[in-house]
């Protein structure tokens, strides 16, 4: 909804001002749309805040006017610090501040003030631009509006490029063993005809998604790790030259972007390894990123991307949890509350992943599909940007996955139509 807009300070200039307008202050001047600034946005520092909650058309809000908590106030047109509330939560603030983490450091959903008030999988700061723009329309029937597109952007996390194939000896002697310690011969069997040129790998399922890309015209982007091998870092060697044939064969058709590694959050310096070993693999610098394991801390994860010339990054949403970390469906640039500073770093916020569904969320096939529905339908509401993310291990219908390929497709074909 690109509107051109100017910001003055000056009463009387606002009040001569012939046009469309409103006033965001503590003090209303005279018939104008009137947004009752809270005072949260004039801040210095990082401080604990009181929010006060309320509710305006149905949604949730943040900031509210205590004298308007439950019902529309006749005060203010918007009964809520709508800006306030916006850049609270998408400057992600309240990860700044003391909270308990997860068993592998990160700030889980359920800290969060979405979750815990119930509107994790509503994009609040969409919806309530679209409200603060009906109002406008309806004080300003002339006012032009160009409205953005739904916009679908499927992304893969390579973590584990094949299954069998490219591992040396050592580790596919690992996995016989661990295959006859559990008497699953089916394993056994398995890797075997792979190792023998017998049989396709599971997790090769590239030919797959190029098929679906084609098909739909989809532009999808591929996130490889390439981190040096680790309790959770357990991709092929950057030094194999299958490993390297393939990701020079996706980037031919798929933008491809960094997944630093799990070992990076310790080691930062590791980071700029893995985007050499990337850019000197693909010929080109290497723009994109996303988290192994979405281990974002902040402002340190981004402060080191943007060191290494990161200029986008695919990492804000919640492993355990699925909808809007940053409760906005759209892109925006990183606002480092540290150093009170805008950045260059994009960020893109993704919806949705596939293993949080099936190992966090316990659902089941069909309780997910209708997440997914859900969650697609939210986001069309307002015109937003609705990336999930997919392995290719997720694709290859093993271990659990039996079924999921059908899902995958019916998650595009809601997202195109």
């Amino acid at each position: 909804m690109c509107i051109e807009f100017k910001v003055t300070t000056d009463a009387e200039h606002f009040s001569d001002f012939i046009g469309p307008k409103f006033n965001y202050s503590q003090v209303r001047l005279d018939k104008e749309i009137f947004i009752y600034a809270h005072g949260f946005l004039t801040e210095k520092g990082i401080h604990s805040q009181s929010i006060v909650m309320g509710k305006y058309k149905g949604q949730r809000t943040l900031f509210a006017r205590e004298e308007a908590i439950n019902e529309d106030s006749l005060e203010t047109d918007i009964p809520f610090d709508l800006f306030a509330a916006s850049f609270y939560l998408v400057s992600r603030y309240e990860e700044y501040l003391e909270f308990a983490k997860d068993n592998h450091g990160r700030f889980p959903a359920s800290e969060s003030i979405a979750q815990q008030q119930g509107f994790l999988r509503k994009p609040l700061i969409n919806i309530w631009a679209k409200q603060l723009l009906q109002i406008l329309q309806q004080q300003y029937p002339r006012l032009e509006i160009h409205h953005r597109k739904f916009t679908f952007i499927p992304t893969y996390d390579i973590d584990i490029a094949y299954s069998y194939h490219c591992k040396g000896w050592l580790r596919n002697v690992g996995g016989y063993f661990n295959s006859l310690k559990r008497m699953d011969f089916s394993k056994v069997w398995e890797r075997s005809r792979v190792l023998l040129d017998l049989k396709k790998d599971p997790f090769d399922n590239y030919d797959y998604q190029i098929a679906l890309q084609n098909e739909y015209n989809l532009k999808p982007i591929y996130f490889f790790l390439l981190g040096e091998y680790g309790p959770y870092d357990k991709n092929i060697s950057v030094e194999r030259r299958d490993f390297q044939d393939l990701i020079q064969s996706v980037s031919d058709y798929a933008s491809v972007g960094i997944h630093p590694s799990y070992r990076s959050n310790e080691k930062p310096e590791a980071i700029e390894e893995e985007i050499k070993h990337l850019s000197r693999i693909v010929k080109r610098e290497i723009a994109r990123s996303r988290q192994h394991y979405v281990k974002l801390h902040l402002p340190e994860t981004y402060q080191q991307l943007i060191k290494y010339n990161i200029t986008k990054d695919y990492s804000m949403g919640y492993p355990d949890q699925v909808g809007f970390r940053a409760s906005i469906a759209s892109s925006f640039l990183f606002y480092d509350l540290s150093q009170e500073l805008i950045t260059k770093l994009r960020i893109y916020p993704f919806v949705m992943m596939d293993t949080t569904y099936r190992f966090y969320l316990e659902m089941n096939q069909e309780e997910t599909i209708k997440s997914i529905k859900r969650l697609i339908k939210e986001v069309k509401a307002v015109d937003g940007l609705f990336i999930p993310i997919w392995h290719n291990s997720s694709l290859s219908e093993t271990d659990g996955w039996e079924g999921w390929r059908t899902i995958f497709e019916q998650m595009i074909e809601l997202s195109i139509n």
